[in-house]
């Protein structure tokens, strides 16, 4: 839809102030898009501000993810950090401690007034919340999950605008939250920066296919990976398939899968990869394979159409906006969830398309609808929408019985942490 944007607020964008506020751990693509849409406002001269935390020791649920101060801190010249150190009780603490920190930090540093866009967190949705007298807040409906629309409803009176990923976000937006008006909402897909073409790295016959995503069956129904593998194998269909990304219980299921099936020779196992390794990972891959049963729209979806990819994905949220764009003939095709068999013949089809075509088509629709610059020009357009005077107001405060009884609790989830890892070290 269209926004109705005021001019003269436009032309006054350079003074308005815009924050992301964020988990302190690099989570998937939502929390990828808050740092790289951080530094591309900052990068363009606007003042913008990096809220988040900065763990003393390596949170328990963390892995090998970095922290998003890591991530923005090579552009501190562009954007400011705004953070402070936490112990593990931030992790395993109360909500209401989260909270407390993320306030005491928009209070401290934010200027009256700046546009607040949170991340996916559920504290940090009730932190900015919390603070509207004092902010403009956006918030983003990343995926079509329960948990975005509970958000979405349960902070209606607060926020000022809904950003959604896709075309069906939107709709089940309207249809959870009927009294939330159509002229504070509109479909904005995250944007990415786009990188360097490089099809020259492709010269092979082998079709090479590539997932990057969390190894999960919630969300992400890995094991059909392997279906759609053996599928392929049944059509005697040269490839080679990596699997980037981590996982616990599902992952080791579908390596032992993979293994029992006889695929360990054309399936590869990357695990966890940094955001430039997944980029050469792109450069060299052919197909990217999606098989989830719900998504947003899937940053790794857009970043391999921006690498020359082809996709094959499934008729899901964001995915399925972008069948019949210009360009999609050529390198684009949707199965049904759980269709591993359609998927197989559908990767063998973008896969006969001539190289040059395919590559080109899929940077065209990178192009047309993910650059960083149109979905930020989006945001701008929202936040110059919205017409609410800001004041000075006080953070809300964590009673001394309140921090007691965090503490306790986090000194009791430690110690069965602990214990469980000391018994599984024993096994």
């Amino acid at each position: 839809m269209q926004l109705s944007v005021n001019s003269q607020y436009v032309a006054h964008l350079a003074e308005q102030p815009i924050a992301f506020i964020c988990h302190p751990y690099h989570r998937g693509g939502v929390t990828r898009w808050m740092a790289d849409a951080a530094i591309k406002y900052g990068s363009e001269g606007r003042k913008v501000y990096f809220v988040t935390v900065v763990p003393k020791n390596r949170f328990f649920s963390a892995g090998k993810a970095e922290t998003m101060a890591e991530l923005v801190m090579p552009y501190k010249n562009v954007v400011q950090i705004v953070t402070e150190s936490v112990t593990g009780e931030f992790e395993l603490g109360l909500p209401e401690y989260r909270i407390e920190a993320y306030t005491r930090l928009m209070k401290q540093h934010l200027p009256v007034g700046t546009a607040v866009i949170v991340s996916d967190d559920p504290d940090v949705w009730a932190a900015a919340a919390a603070m509207r007298a004092s902010f403009l807040l956006v918030g983003v409906l990343h995926a079509d999950e329960v948990n975005y629309f509970d958000l979405a409803s349960k902070y209606a009176a607060s926020f000022d605008f809904y950003a959604c990923v896709s075309k069906r976000v939107a709709a089940k937006l309207a249809d959870r939250v009927p009294a939330w008006p159509r002229a504070r909402m509109a479909v904005i897909p995250c944007g990415i920066k786009l990188p360097m073409l490089q099809p020259q790295a492709r010269a092979t016959k082998v079709c090479r296919l590539v997932y990057v995503g969390r190894l999960t069956e919630y969300q992400k129904r890995i094991s059909d990976l392997l279906n759609v593998a053996l599928k392929l194998r049944e059509l005697k269909f040269d490839f080679q398939l990596t699997i980037v990304g981590d996982g616990g219980a599902d992952k080791l299921a579908l390596q032992a899968a993979v293994q029992n099936a006889g695929m360990g020779e054309c399936i590869k196992f990357a695990g966890w990869m940094a955001k430039e390794a997944v980029a050469s990972i792109l450069d060299t891959s052919d197909v990217m394979i999606m098989t989830s049963d719900f998504e947003g729209t899937p940053v790794a979806m857009m970043e391999a159409l921006a690498a020359g990819c082809g996709f094959v994905g499934t008729r899901v949220s964001g995915i399925e906006d972008y069948e019949w764009v210009q360009g999609s003939k050529e390198c684009f095709r949707i199965f049904e969830v759980g269709a591993t068999s359609d998927a197989a013949q559908k990767i063998v089809e973008l896969a006969s398309i001539p190289f040059a075509q395919r590559t080109g088509a899929a940077r065209l629709i990178a192009e047309s609808h993910f650059d960083m610059a149109t979905c930020l020009h989006r945001y701008d357009e929202a936040i110059a929408g919205i017409s609410r005077p800001c004041q000075a107001a006080s953070a809300p405060k964590f009673g001394v019985a309140g921090r007691l009884k965090s503490r306790l609790l986090y000194t009791m989830r430690v110690a069965k942490l602990r214990l469980a890892s000391s018994r599984a070290s024993r096994l």
